[in-house]
């Protein structure tokens, strides 16, 4: 099938086309204009694969609307079922375009199931291309899905009772089949935003290495080895698309498995490192970079994350500054902390938590 690329630049969004539809994870992408993306999309006429779409628009003929717009009216319509096939609707803009317009607004974002610079083309083609392909196994998972099934959720997330009932979050569960009630790209938002790719039921590579104390680069085949002898990888729906690992299997792991005498969390990375050293050899220790107070990781900077090009920083909670987000997340995802160093940078970003900052500042100052 094909996705749907709506731009306002015919020349460049081909190239761009062009390079996602190149080498092993090829996506056919056919690039359309604001006015052809109206008439084939929102006329129930097309059911495309999915839709790119940028966000200012105003470079075609004529047109005063935008991606977000188009975005909006093509949910109302799945919604009303006036557009009977559902697909997943990703934002695709450069990072320039999306400071200007709609950086910061929670409206704008969760009309869309994924959010990729097209600056990431240049680094990463195939992490693009997997991300995308995955999209179609979330909506395809989850339009196959039976809510009345009392085993519903334990297909989407390949998960026996015992383990759902240890690893996940009942209020999660309900949230996803209620949407699902709805429409499937409400419950698409519920499965992506909320539970996909957020830290807090599920785990990315990166924080997982936090959590463990160990460098993977240095480390090298010694870490693919731990990873793969882990028995709490996601194996749910799109999860050949979408590395993750159970949280909470992680911490039941290590205290069952690895016989760690204390929860991981408390532990520092010295320590972690020391009792992973008995079951594992190789592994490299990894270092708090400058600026990242403390000595228990657990999590990415949030400010991080938003910087252009993005930076993967760790964090200790305990050392680090609160931030409060834009929009209220779901209570099992993890709360978010910022690095002390770019809490001071960002100093007048007022979602940073004032108390925090000037407990740490306090406490740093007088070392």
């Amino acid at each position: 099938m094909t996705w749907f690329f709506v731009d306002d630049a015919p020349a460049e969004a081909q190239a761009f086309a062009d390079q996602l539809a190149d080498g092993r994870y090829a996506i056919d992408v056919k690039v359309i204009d604001p006015v052809e993306a109206r008439a084939r999309l929102l006329s129930n006429k097309e059911a495309p694969a999915g839709v790119l779409m940028d966000v200012e628009l105003g470079n075609a003929a004529g047109e005063l609307g935008s991606g977000p717009g188009i975005a909006q009216d093509i949910r109302v319509k799945q919604k009303s079922r006036d557009i009977t096939s559902e697909y997943p609707i990703v934002r695709f803009a450069g990072r320039a375009k999306v400071e200007r317009s709609v950086k910061g607004d929670p409206g704008s974002d969760d009309l869309f199931d994924l959010k990729i610079p097209k600056e990431e083309l240049a680094k990463d083609v195939a992490a693009v291309q997997l991300r995308l392909i995955g999209l179609e196994k979330v909506y395809s998972g989850l339009n196959a899905v039976d809510t009345k099934a009392n085993d519903a959720i334990n297909q989407l997330l390949a998960l026996d009772e015992p383990l759902l009932r240890r690893w996940s979050n009942d209020s999660f569960h309900d949230r996803l089949l209620s949407a699902l009630q709805i429409a499937t790209h409400v419950a698409a938002g519920a499965f992506v935003r909320g539970f996909l790719t957020p830290t807090g039921l599920l785990i990315g590579e990166n924080v997982l290495s936090y959590r463990l104390g160990v460098d993977p680069a240095r480390s090298g085949e010694h870490w693919t080895s731990l990873v793969s002898a882990l028995p709490f990888q996601y194996k749910g729906t799109a999860s050949e698309f979408f590395p993750r690992w159970w949280a909470r299997g992680l911490e039941e792991w290590w205290l069952e498995t690895v016989k760690g005498e204390r929860p991981l969390g408390s532990l520092s990375i010295a320590q972690r490192i020391d009792t992973l050293s008995k079951h594992f050899n190789g592994l490299v220790q990894m270092s708090m970079p400058e600026g990242s107070a403390g000595d228990k990781p657990w999590r990415l900077c949030a400010l991080s994350l938003e910087e252009d090009p993005q930076v993967l920083i760790p964090v200790d909670p305990s050392e680090a500054v609160r931030l409060t987000p834009r929009a209220d997340p779901p209570p099992w995802t993890d709360p978010m902390h910022v690095s002390l160093r770019l809490a001071l940078q960002k100093r007048d970003d007022l979602r940073l938590n004032r108390a925090d900052l000037e407990r740490l500042q306090r406490k740093y100052r007088a070392k």
